[in-house]
């Protein structure tokens, strides 16, 4: 078998068709591993916008409700549980943009997924066959740098997702301007690489009515970025690292520290470039620029889209009002905390609280003079005197006694 690839000047591919002739399995390879990575992606194009609509809805819905009441001994009310569950259902701990502008991990996930979906539908057209005419060859070209070129967009989306996490974890804002003008600088050299390493169409065999579409890889300056996507990429892995554990934590709470899904992030990049590294810089063949690439692709889409389960909702006393309770299954505390406040209002309630802290309260001795008994009124001695017997975790200390309503 003759040599299957040939090169000119610093590396400039000039295709030919005999992969075809000899392995016409590679094109079908190929288009299933990018078949699966476009499902998988437009999959979480389309739960991010129903996220979004879902959450529009019933955030109208929401809003109507009463979010200014205060809380009763850091317990929440009705109305606030139910804002606080549509919220975690729908962001987890990550949040979620539509309901928090300030949190963009969802609407850059989308973004990571709408160029995913575009590149893999023109890589996996790139694949077929092309009549022989003169609008073959743009055709060709296109399809061929829009598909490269939104892969490396999606590249280029997640650094910059991991620069804003970085700002909010106290970055200088030199570094982050600096950093910032290096993806810049990298997506220029991508598009300008991308005009020389672009699709060339390839004859099977002068009878036959179409063409085929390769992708022309320029070696040195392939060679060149792969090896400057992998510092910035290193670069955010060892800041983020750094950021997440510093020095005064224990080894321990280091590991705990950094099992964190922004050093996922990191890592799903770094083996996104190495996945994709081969591929492009030599031509091995198309198994090898499209299935390595799909792969890795599927892991970001992935790591980008995770959300945390949401957090169990914290407890909360059983509201009513007062007469509702027994004596034998509630103690004071929870009599206490579980008063609506729609039965005193807010001052109402800060003074009823203040008035039965006052009877728990014991008298402070002064200095110098002798213990002063304090002496309740009537009704409240009447009261204490015609309680129940005590609670069983009574410890049967003398002057001690259990309260119960």
């Amino acid at each position: 078998m003759s040599t299957l690839w040939n090169f000119t000047g610093l590396g400039l591919e000039n295709p030919t068709s005999e992969e075809f002739v000899y392995s016409p399995q590679n094109h079908v390879i190929a288009a299933f591993a990018l078949g699966a990575v476009f499902l998988l992606s437009v999959y979480y194009i389309l739960r991010s916008i129903g996220h979004s609509l879902l959450g529009a809805r019933l955030r109208r819905y929401v809003n109507v409700l009463p979010g200014e009441n205060a809380h009763v001994e850091a317990q929440e009310l009705p109305e606030d549980r139910v804002r606080d569950w549509l919220v975690n259902t729908l962001g987890g701990a990550a949040g979620v943009a539509v309901y928090n502008p300030n949190s963009d991990i969802k609407s850059i996930g989308a973004l990571m997924s709408l160029s995913i979906t575009v590149g893999s539908a023109m890589l996996w057209g790139s694949l077929m066959t092309f009549p022989m005419g003169s609008g073959s060859a743009f055709a060709c070209q296109f399809v061929v740098a829009t598909g490269y070129i939104a892969v490396g967009m999606t590249r280029a989306k997640g650094l910059f997702k991991m620069s804003t996490e970085m700002v909010e974890l106290g970055v200088p804002k030199w570094e982050t301007i600096v950093f910032r003008v290096c993806i810049l600088l990298s997506i220029v050299a991508m598009v300008i690489w991308r005009y020389f390493s672009t699709g060339v169409l390839t004859i099977v065999q002068p009878d036959l009515p179409y063409v085929l579409c390769y992708n022309r890889h320029f070696i040195l300056p392939a060679a060149i970025l792969t090896v400057a996507h992998f510092v910035l990429e290193f670069y955010t892995l060892i800041r983020l690292h750094v950021l997440l554990s510093p020095s005064f934590l224990k080894l321990t709470h280091k590991f705990h520290a950094v099992y964190d899904i922004r050093i996922g992030w990191a890592l799903a990049l770094i083996f996104f470039e190495l996945s994709t590294a081969v591929g492009n810089i030599y031509p091995f063949g198309l198994v090898v620029d499209f299935v390595p690439y799909s792969l890795s692709a599927m892991v970001l889409l992935i790591v980008f889209n995770y959300r945390r389960a949401p957090p169990p909702l914290a407890p909360t006393a059983t509201l009513g009002p007062l007469s509702t309770f027994h004596a034998s299954q509630y103690d004071k505390a929870s009599v206490r905390n579980s008063a609506m406040l729609s039965d005193f209002g807010a001052q109402g309630y800060e003074q009823f609280k203040q008035r039965w802290e006052e009877e728990d309260r014991p008298p402070v001795p002064v200095l110098g003079r002798a213990p002063v008994q304090l002496t309740l009124p009537l009704a409240v001695r009447k009261k204490r005197n015609s309680a129940p017997p005590a609670h069983p975790s009574y410890d049967g200390k003398k002057y001690m006694s259990f309260l119960v309503m």
